[in-house]
């Protein structure tokens, strides 16, 4: 039994941090807790002595799951209202909204609600490293549960197309299906449009490491046009760039592309 994660063989700790983004140390600290937990296998072999089943069952262990609709209400308040804006600059062309790091969905399925009920064209995709996570996204039903949930936090101007009561569920209406996908996709990789005019990147950035924060938001402003919005979680900030640019309403904040080339 592993006393403390500097204990850990370095060697595992590495392969998930540079297979994940997650920083070194919340691997280690996560792959400790596992193995006093007993999980299924040995985490402290090297990735190589597992097979695809034990490192997809291992990655889902240390990823965090938490997310829930509307999730930071005064957020989705202060998206709402720049929304003209964001068609203004588009002459009419859809919008494209990306879901970084969706989980189970949540969000990508409110960024298609808000557009369509601001009549607003657009299309999301939602991505996330865990395929049984992007799984029940695609799924896209819900279940309001009497305390926490996925329906937990409901902003008012949605209150009246989502379940009131405990044992309802939500599924996702087929105009939204049929402008949301979602897909696999490790943050390490390119991001799976050239465009978007909205992205969601939220609780995610606290666990990388700032070399994989820097390289993740350059990629990022590299798709969002002058003027699109970034959103990151209450505890995120961007920091050492000169790329987005803060603004603040509805006791929230988010990020605003400016003119800096990527």
């Amino acid at each position: 039994m592993l006393s403390r994660p500097d204990a850990l063989p370095p060697l595992l700790a590495r392969e998930i941090a540079e297979t994940t983004g997650l920083s070194l140390p919340f691997v280690a600290e996560k792959l400790e807790h596992l193995a006093q937990d007993r999980f299924p296998f040995d985490c402290r072999v090297s990735m190589d002595l597992l097979d695809s089943t034990q490192r997809e069952q291992l990655i889902e262990a240390l990823l965090i799951h938490e997310t829930y609709f509307f999730r930071h209400p005064n957020q989705w308040h202060l998206l709402r209202s720049k929304l003209p804006e964001l068609v203004a600059r588009r002459s009419g062309a859809p919008l494209v909204a990306w879901s970084a790091g969706c989980s189970t969905g949540e969000e990508a399925w409110s960024l298609a609600y808000l557009l369509a009920r601001e009549g607003h064209k657009g299309s999301v995709i939602g991505t996330d490293i865990s395929k049984s996570s992007i799984a029940t996204a695609a799924f896209g039903t819900y279940r309001r549960l009497q305390r926490m949930g996925s329906l937990r936090e409901m902003p008012d101007f949605a209150l009246a197309d989502f379940p009131a009561r405990a044992g309802e569920c939500w599924n996702a209406r087929p105009d939204l299906r049929a402008v949301t996908r979602f897909m696999t996709l490790s943050l390490l990789e390119m991001p799976p449009v050239s465009h978007a005019d909205i992205v969601f990147c939220r609780n995610v950035m606290i666990y990388f490491s700032s070399a994989i924060v820097d390289g993740l938001i350059r990629r990022i402003a590299a798709i969002i046009p002058e003027g699109g919005i970034l959103a990151l979680g209450g505890a995120e900030a961007l920091q050492r760039t000169a790329l987005f640019d803060p603004f603040y309403g509805d006791g929230a904040y988010l990020f605003r592309r400016n003119g800096t080339l990527a």
